[in-house]
């Protein structure tokens, strides 16, 4: 449920009551912090979320002025939660390209908004990575090695017959003698 919502840092916690121990047995404590469901906007990606939030969130939120500041502020183990990296991820995705992807519709909305967080703006290749749980991250590694491999590995005739055409420019070019005789399949 923390991951469907934003908790600020807080979570569930188990354990024993500290008190005095009865016929060998321990009290159990749980603490849940107390969830509210409240709307936000958020400026950047133009739509209204109805988020799971405890009071420290609303108190970071408003400390941070709005909605799109917190998650690109916070950094990400104080945010833990997987919507809350999708959130950023979604929000940095607008904002690469000097922001061409903000408000297509009104450009002076789109500058004003640009302005106002292009200090979060981060390398497209490292906003992939953002919040990725370790799964997610190896399964993405795997499949980056993958295609690299894939795009490394070339048919031995492609090598043969490049390196045949750089032989006979170079031939050419020293006005050597190009000698290319048929073989014959059998004599």
């Amino acid at each position: 449920k923390a991951d469907k919502g934003l908790w600020g840092g807080e979570g569930v916690l188990i354990g024993y009551e500290d008190r005095v121990v009865v016929n060998d047995y321990h009290r159990c404590y749980i603490s849940v912090p107390k969830l509210m469901k409240l709307v936000f906007y958020s400026e950047i990606l133009d739509q209204h979320y109805a988020i799971c939030v405890t009071r420290r969130t609303v108190a970071k939120i408003e400390e941070a002025t709005t909605l799109d500041h917190y998650i690109l502020k916070t950094p990400l183990q104080d945010l833990n939660s997987k919507f809350g990296f999708d959130l950023r991820r979604q929000m940095l995705h607008k904002l690469v390209n000097n922001g061409e992807e903000l408000w297509s519709n009104d450009s002076q909305k789109k500058s004003i908004i640009y302005e106002r967080y292009k200090q979060y703006q981060v390398s497209k290749e490292e906003i992939d990575w953002i919040g990725l749980l370790p799964e997610e991250a190896l399964e993405k590694l795997e499949r980056e090695d993958d295609e690299k491999y894939e795009q490394s590995v070339r048919p031995w005739k492609d090598l043969f017959r490049e390196s045949l055409i750089t032989e006979l420019s170079r031939r050419q070019r020293n006005n050597e003698p190009i000698d290319i005789t048929p073989i014959s399949s059998k004599p």
